[in-house]
C-alpha cells in the first residue's frame, strides 16, 4: 500500500507545524504511513494527500488543514481558534490517542483523553500561533518561555553558517512528538483517577488518598471540596505527604498555606516548630511539607488545620 503524502511549507517553522505533524507521527507513523514534504511549490502540495499550515484551504473532507486565508474562522465554543495544530488534532487526535495509550482503553474514552489533551495542550498553542491575545497570559516583569517559544528556538538563527530548515523541523518534530504522547499520558492518568479522588475519604478538613493520585483536578468536583484545606497522599519515591488545597487548580494561591512558623524548616527545626517528631521539611512557600509516616502527615495535617 503506497504511504500518504503529507505537506506542509518550507522555510521558518512554528510550533503549530511543529506539533500538526507530531500528531500525524503518532496517529500515522512518520515514515511507514506517511511521508513528509516541506514545500512552497503549489503543485506539489495540490497532489499532496494531507495539507497543513499551507495552501490557502481548509476542508476537512480533502484533508486540507490550513488557516492563514481570508474568511477563514474555525473556532472553538469558547472562541479560542483553530491553527493547523488544533485541526489536525481534532482530525487524528483520538488516532494518535489510541496509539500512544496502545489501544488499552475504550474509544469513548480515548475520545476523553483527545479532548482534554486539546485544553491542557493544544488550545495554548493555537491561541499563540493565531494571536489571540484574549486567551494568552498577560505581561509581567518576567517572561515565562512557552512551548511555542521552545520549539521556535529549533529554527536555525541568522548566525548559523548552517541553514538547514527541513533538519531542524524534523528535530523539532521528534520533541513536540514526545511532549505530546507525554501530556496524552498524563491526561489519561487524571481521567482515569477522577474517580478513586471522588470516593476518597475526608474528615476535618482533611482528604487522605491511600494511594498517590493526580488530584488537583478532581478535587474541585467533591462536593466537599471547599470545605477541604489539605489533602495527605503516600509520596511516589516513599514517605508522606501534606499538600495546602489552592484555590484554583495548579495554582500557589492556597486557602490555608502551612503555618507560617514551618516554612522552609527541616528535620529538628521543624520538629520543634510542629511538636511532631520525624518531619522532613517544610517548603517555604508554605504549600507542602512532609513526614516518613501515614500517622505523622495526619498529625501535621490536623495540626495545620488548627493553627
Amino acid at each position: 500500500m503506497a504511504k500518504l503524502v503529507a505537506a506542509t511549507h518550507s522555510g521558518g517553522f512554528h510550533a503549530d507545524d511543529v506539533f500538526a505533524a507530531a500528531t500525524l507521527d503518532l496517529a500515522l507513523g512518520l515514515g511507514t504511513g506517511f511521508t513528509l514534504v516541506r514545500t512552497r511549490d503549489t503543485k506539489v502540495i495540490g497532489n499532496a494527500d494531507i495539507v497543513f499550515d499551507v495552501g490557502g484551504i481548509f476542508d476537512a473532507g480533502s484533508l486540507r488543514f490550513d488557516h492563514h486565508q481570508r474568511g477563514y474562522a474555525e473556532k472553538r465554543q469558547n472562541g479560542v481558534p483553530f491553527s493547523s495544530f488544533g485541526l489536525l488534532w481534532r482530525q487524528y487526535g483520538t488516532d494518535a490517542c489510541h496509539a500512544v495509550l496502545e489501544g488499552k482503553i475504550t474509544l469513548q474514552e480515548t475520545r476523553k483523553v483527545t479532548e482534554v489533551v486539546d485544553v491542557e495542550l493544544v488550545q495554548g498553542i493555537d491561541a499563540m500561533d493565531c494571536g489571540a491575545q484574549d486567551f494568552l497570559p498577560r505581561g509581567g516583569g518576567v517572561r515565562i518561555m512557552s512551548l511555542s517559544a521552545m520549539i521556535g528556538g529549533f529554527n536555525p538563527g541568522w548566525q548559523d553558517e548552517k541553514q538547514d530548515f527541513d533538519a531542524a523541523f524534523i528535530k523539532a518534530v521528534a520533541i513536540a512528538r514526545q511532549v505530546l504522547a507525554n501530556t496524552v499520558k498524563s491526561c489519561h492518568d487524571v481521567i482515569a483517577a477522577e474517580g478513586k479522588v471522588l470516593e476518597a475519604k475526608a474528615e476535618g478538613g482533611m482528604l487522605v488518598l491511600e494511594c498517590f493520585y493526580p488530584w488537583q483536578i478532581a478535587l474541585f468536583k467533591r462536593k466537599d471540596a471547599d470545605s477541604l484545606r489539605y489533602v495527605v497522599f503516600p509520596n511516589v519515591s516513599g514517605g508522606w505527604r501534606v499538600q495546602a488545597v489552592s484555590t484554583v487548580p495548579h495554582s500557589f494561591s492556597m486557602h490555608k498555606p502551612l503555618p507560617e512558623s514551618w516554612r522552609g524548616l527541616e528535620g529538628e527545626a521543624l520538629d520543634a516548630a510542629t511538636g511532631i517528631p520525624g518531619g522532613i521539611f517544610c517548603h517555604a512557600s508554605g504549600f507542602i511539607c512532609g513526614h516518613p509516616t501515614r500517622e505523622g502527615a495526619l498529625a501535621l495535617a490536623k495540626t495545620a488545620i488548627e493553627a
